[in-house]
């Protein structure tokens, strides 16, 4: 399905440069309030389908057919469980989930796509009869450990697992990057995201130029450019946020990016300034921070981190939403939360219900659930998906949250 506003092309002025299980069943507890959604608001309420779970249904499927029938199960499922949107995985590592002209198809998808099948065509065709929205999730920087998935001619930099990334301070990364855009464009989608995946963590020092970088810096430098390398590098991931904001728009599409939790950590390791975007228009059309912790944490509890974002400064043209992790639901002991909090999610069968009665509270402006295919309990018998989770616990979670959505 092509779009049915045409994309103009933009003159863009870019920036050079595991666990234990309990012995005996726990007692799972649960509360009743019931929070309906806005009544003057049309709520987000989102899920993400990953690579991983695209890679699983597309991987089992010989013809079309098969892969048509899988991606209507898919939204049957995003359908009954009153979801409104989808987050759908087409680029996680510099391969495509569609046909491209610049990235090379999936591995999953490859000889669906030889012989003629565009499964993104076919997930906005099946989305939009639901009346549900279709988003494009793209990582626009990370290609992953397979070298072959690198675009000719870019230039990359590793994190300490050997992953490669393109450079965002490279213009000719950001012109492959929004060229990436632009083709997805073409087709019905409803909107672009963006991941938390921008500069990888651990590997930069904040004011110290990396080799693969110098050449770049030296001439930013030489043509007059007095950033330090930090602010040098937040300003090359703007650029290519502003960017892909205005051609989203130019599209009547929006724009959102997922960012993690900890703006702060966000701006100092990963270069990318998320509470500016917030702040300010002409970046985003919504931003929804990551908060994948219970009530119970020790370090960052939700309620804390909701209430953080809540309060950061917001443009009126930007809308915020929250993302949970439903992929806790039932886990039976989560080892970063400390002794109070490593035992909430299997303890207790509300814990994402009441964090979207929470995050209402506060003024979100809708949630979004990590992932898929946490949504549908007849799922969890099979599942190695849920192997380190109470399977009894993660069905009530489900039935909870379906009464306040």
């Amino acid at each position: 399905m092509i779009k049915r506003t045409s994309v103009l092309l933009l003159a863009l002025c870019l920036f050079l440069g595991g666990c234990a299980q309990t012995a005996s069943p726990p007692t799972v507890t649960t509360t009743t309030t019931t929070t309906a959604p806005p009544a003057t608001k049309i709520e987000r309420r989102c899920v993400w389908i990953s690579y991983f779970e695209l890679n699983t249904a597309f991987s089992a499927c010989e013809t079309a057919k098969d892969a048509e029938e899988a991606i209507d199960a898919m939204m049957d499922t995003v359908q009954a469980a009153k979801m409104n949107t989808v987050f759908f995985h087409v680029r996680a590592n510099s391969d495509a989930y569609y046909p491209s002209a610049l990235f090379k198809a999936a591995a999953s998808v490859s000889k669906l796509i030889q012989n003629g099948f565009d499964p993104l065509a076919y997930a906005v065709e099946a989305a939009h009869r639901r009346d549900i929205e279709l988003h494009a999730w793209i990582n626009p920087y990370r290609v992953g450990k397979d070298a072959q998935y690198l675009a000719e001619g870019q230039k990359t930099l590793q994190d300490e697992a050997g992953r490669y990334y393109y450079v965002p301070t490279s213009s000719s990364a950001q012109h492959l990057i929004l060229d990436g855009v632009r083709e997805v464009l073409q087709y019905d989608v409803d909107g672009i995201q963006y991941d938390d995946y921008f500069y990888p963590q651990n590997v930069l020092q904040n004011e110290t130029v990396s080799p693969f970088e110098e050449d770049d810096y030296t001439r930013y430098q030489s043509e007059g450019g007095t950033l330090s390398v930090g602010d040098w590098r937040r300003a090359a991931v703007d650029s290519l946020v502003a960017g892909t904001h205005a051609l989203t728009k130019t599209a009547g599409a929006v724009f959102g990016i997922s960012p993690s939790h900890d703006a702060q950590k966000t701006y100092t390791a990963l270069y990318a300034d998320s509470k500016k975007w917030l702040a300010q228009s002409g970046y985003v059309d919504y931003l929804c921070p990551q908060l994948y912790v219970g009530f119970d944490n020790e370090s960052a509890a939700f309620s804390e981190l909701a209430d953080t974002w809540a309060a950061y400064p917001r443009d009126k043209s930007v809308s915020l939403y929250v993302g949970l992790a439903l992929y806790k639901i039932g886990l039976k002991t989560d080892v970063w939360a400390g002794t109070s909090g490593q035992h909430e999610w299997q303890t207790h069968s509300d814990v994402i219900k009441r964090q979207v009665v929470y995050a209402r509270s506060r003024g979100f402006d809708g949630v979004c659930f990590y992932s898929f295919s946490y949504l549908d309990p007849q799922r969890y018998a099979t599942a190695e998906l849920l192997k380190n989770n109470d399977v009894t616990v993660a069905k009530q979670e489900i039935e909870n949250l379906l009464t306040v959505l």
